[in-house]
């Protein structure tokens, strides 16, 4: 299997200027049978609790288990985002699709599975705090509180992210594809360490729960424009894995001042070479 890069497959220009409101972390939907479903973030926890019903889809139908625990009306309604068990997005993900019989879906977009989120000393979801917000077949993105910290290391702490991905709602998939990262341009003003900020991308597997660093460059210690393309990477784009989704991140010891990521990139289809053809043009 090759993929396939046609012209007139058109790239897509993704921007984010860093605040509370940027790029989403994680998407949450709702496809069950109630005709009303509801998402809360707590206003200083973050703490995520999920609600459906047929009137106003304020009654809790989701209930979020810890290991070991015996499955039972009512318990840890709530996803205690304080707890060692929900304590990265990966793990808020799996928790939300385990339970999918619910109807909630949950899945990754500009975050790592490794990513933090409790709020002493991770990523603080920042929606509308304690406001329920409708996501009955309607995705409600779960975004970064950029006053707190997205990892635990003490040279990468503050990450500002952008996601490349296919998928939008539950349904959606990037089976059959890959994302083509053309350029990026990376921009801030601010003093950093200049051994601790780095520009990098990410190859995300979401079926396989892997995720593997694929580029990684120094952003150096004083303001930064930083651009690179296809000429910088031997005339070819950077190029996910089959299915998978991309992550453009800048990773530093210290807040930064107006950082801003911006990536040109295209979703490509996979076809095997020699049977197939795609806008009516043989790939043989």
């Amino acid at each position: 299997m090759e993929h396939y890069s046609d012209d007139s497959i058109p790239y897509t220009n993704s921007a984010i200027t860093v605040d509370d409101t940027c790029e989403p972390l994680i998407w949450v939907e709702y496809r069950g049978p109630y005709k009303y479903a509801k998402i809360k973030a707590a206003t200083t926890t973050g703490d995520i609790t999920l609600t459906a019903d047929d009137t106003d889809g304020a009654t809790t139908n989701f209930n979020a288990y810890l290991p070991g625990e015996v499955v039972t009306a009512n318990t840890n309604a709530a996803i205690n985002l304080s707890d060692a068990a929900w304590s990265t997005w990966g793990e808020v993900v799996d928790e939300i699709n385990e339970y999918n019989c619910d109807g909630w879906y949950a899945w990754l977009d500009s975050a790592l599975r490794e990513d933090l989120t409790e709020a002493s000393a991770g990523a603080l979801v920042a929606i509308a705090r304690n406001t329920a917000v409708t996501c009955w077949r309607k995705p409600v993105a779960l975004y970064h509180d950029t006053t707190a910290l997205m990892n635990d290391d003490a040279n990468e702490d503050y990450m500002y992210t952008l996601g490349l991905t296919n998928k939008k709602y539950a349904n959606d998939s990037n089976e059959g594809r890959v994302i083509e990262l053309s350029s990026y341009s990376f921009q801030c003003t601010g003093t950093k360490a200049a051994t601790h900020t780095w520009i990098q991308v990410w190859d995300c597997d979401d079926v396989a729960k892997t995720e593997t660093k694929i580029y990684q460059i120094a952003a150096g210690a004083t303001t930064v424009a930083k651009q690179e393309g296809e000429d910088d990477w031997g005339n070819k784009p950077i190029t996910s894995g089959i299915g998978n989704r991309l992550v453009i991140r800048e990773t530093n010891d210290a807040t930064l001042s107006v950082p801003s990521i911006v990536a040109r990139w295209r979703s490509v289809p996979v076809v095997p070479r020699g049977t197939a053809t795609l806008n009516g043009t043989s790939v043989m």
